[in-house]
Order: C-alpha cells, then sequence, then structure tokens
C-alpha cells in the first residue's frame, strides 16, 4: 500500500521527538511514539519504558503504546484502522 504525506504528518513526527526528550530528561532511553487518529488529533503518547517498566528490555515505546492502544480499542469495539503511529530514531 502506497503512503500519502499528509498535512500533519511532519507535526506529529515533531511532537513525537518532543516525546522522545522527555523521555530522556526522565533518565532512560531517548525513544517516543504518539497514536493519532485520521484527522491528526493526539490520543496517545508513549515515553520508552525501561526505567518505569522495572527493566523490562522489551518496553519499548512502540510496544508500550501499541499495548495501550490495544487495550483502549478492545474497550471501544477494537477498531484502531484508521489511526496512524509515528515513532522516531535519533
Amino acid at each position: 500500500m502506497a503512503s500519502t504525506k499528509r498535512s500533519y504528518d511532519e507535526s506529529l513526527l515533531r511532537k513525537a521527538f518532543d516525546v522522545a526528550r522527555r523521555s530522556r530528561e526522565g533518565g532512560d532511553h531517548p525513544f517516543g511514539s504518539i497514536l493519532a487518529d485520521h484527522d491528526g488529533n493526539v490520543l496517545l503518547e508513549q515515553c520508552n519504558g525501561y526505567s518505569s517498566e522495572g527493566g523490562d528490555r522489551t518496553a519499548h515505546a512502540e510496544r508500550l503504546l501499541a499495548t495501550r492502544a490495544g487495550a483502549a480499542a478492545s474497550g471501544q469495539g477494537g477498531r484502531l484502522s484508521d489511526d496512524g503511529a509515528y515513532s522516531p530514531r535519533r
């Protein structure tokens, strides 16, 4: 499937960098993810969770975001197909 750039993609990616910066400032690895709906509204933000999850090496921001989103979606009919995740790498 070809991806097209939406007017808000760059803004959301910059917000994901801000989440990563907050993660680093909090003493964790500098990774962050954002889940946004099809209109570009931020639904969830997630920092890397290594420290907050008790040293869990699998507590990557993307995985934690997906877990939270799945749990939230299960209470709302289980639909995430119109949402998008933004996760930068530095």
